[in-house]
């Protein structure tokens, strides 16, 4: 990504919920601090100016001036980052995501642009509509309102730049022929029954290398080897799913070596037959496994989906590499370091949960009810 078009990702990041000024200076305190890579015992976050100060063991952080919050047994951590989510679409309010601790979603078919930013506010990142074949998914079964219908190359090329001109900040391709058992978008209900069209080989690199000289990453929806095969010829960057159908090794030994993210989807893809596995071996293989739940399907909730994340620990993470994959590497792959992390000058997104996370389940599960959410400095939710 160059630096003008870097830029201009930063620029176009959205938030959304209500307006507010952000403290000038906060003290947090905890029996423990997960600070986007690893966990640190009697912690302290210092916050000033809608960015973290200081962050790290309680008697080096200081802040003798700021308002406090000293939530003793607690855990505190930034705020959740969820990759894939369809909140414009299904209307789920911003707000309750934000206060049930997700503080960044990437929406992966809906609005471009969620709405204004500024303290206090959800942050939003969108792709738009799905690029996608005449008749393709997610038209059968979601209708043309989430499709950008591209007939080859020239028309990829540029419905991709008009795109990333509305602000788009990823670009998101269907290749997916329906059919897979399970998967929430199989086909059981749709207008037209699988398979349905997806983009030729010349599109689908068309896409990805018009997205990638905008400085826009690839991601692709797909749920079996078709679409898998398609992905990885033609460069795309991430696959917005573990794919619903099991997948050959040497597919995502590929993946692996090309670079390609995973977002799991693993909670809204519990009844397939491929998703854990397929992450499993991904896992194993050294791929980067990252958060994302399909937020507004009906069994995910709106916010923090510690399901999802248990779910991922069964794949071969370990707690701090699932927290990490849903904080500080979730920013990184949205390029936009520091966010998810309590680093010196990232974004003051940060949340707190009663007790030791490290817990079990039930720990994790606190985070879904945060005792405190902050979001660019101001706090939205307080004991």
């Amino acid at each position: 990504m160059n630096r003008r078009e870097s830029i201009k990702l930063g620029a176009l990041v959205a938030v959304s919920g209500t307006a507010f000024v952000a403290e000038k200076e906060v003290l947090v305190t905890a029996d423990l601090m997960f600070d986007g890579r690893r966990f640190v015992e009697d912690a302290a976050v210092l916050v000033k100016d809608g960015k973290v100060v200081r962050a790290g063991p309680a008697r080096a952080v200081g802040g003798s001036s700021a308002r406090r919050f000293v939530l003793g047994a607690a855990t505190i951590a930034p705020g959740m980052i969820d990759l894939h989510v369809h909140a414009t679409h299904n209307h789920v309010p911003f707000d309750r995501i934000l206060r049930h601790g997700v503080t960044t979603i990437r929406d992966l078919g809906g609005q471009v642009r969620g709405g204004p930013q500024g303290p206090g506010r959800l942050r939003y990142l969108g792709s738009g509509p799905l690029v996608t074949a005449p008749g393709g998914y997610p038209i059968p079964t979601w209708g043309t309102g989430l499709a950008a219908v591209v007939t080859g190359a020239d028309s990829a090329r540029r419905t991709v730049s008009e795109l990333v001109d509305r602000g788009a900040a990823v670009i998101k391709i269907a290749l997916e022929p329906g059919g897979e058992s399970g998967a929430p978008w199989g086909g059981e209900h749709a207008s037209t029954p699988p398979p349905w069209p997806m983009p030729s080989p010349e599109t689908v690199l068309a896409v990805v290398r018009e997205a990638h000289r905008r400085g826009r990453k690839v991601s692709a929806h797909i749920g079996e080897h078709r679409g898998a095969r398609l992905a990885l010829a033609a460069g795309v960057d991430e696959w917005a799913h573990s794919p619903a159908d099991p997948l050959p090794a040497d597919l995502l030994k590929q993946a692996v070596r090309q670079g390609v993210r995973m977002i799991g989807t693993l909670d809204t893809q519990s009844r397939t037959q491929g998703a854990m596995k397929n992450a499993k071996t991904f896992v194993s293989l050294g791929g980067r496994l990252l958060y994302g739940t399909d937020m507004a399907h009906p069994e995910i909730p709106h916010g923090f989906d510690s399901q999802e994340l248990s779910l991922m620990t069964h794949a071969g993470l370990t707690l701090e590499q699932a927290l990490a994959a849903a904080t500080s590497l979730a920013g990184e792959h949205l390029g936009l370091s520091p966010l998810g992390t309590l680093a010196p000058g990232a974004p003051a997104d940060l949340i707190a949960a009663a007790g030791d996370i490290r817990k079990g389940h039930g720990g994790v599960k606190n985070l879904e009810f945060p005792l405190l959410v902050m979001a660019g400095g101001r706090a939205i939710v307080t004991p």
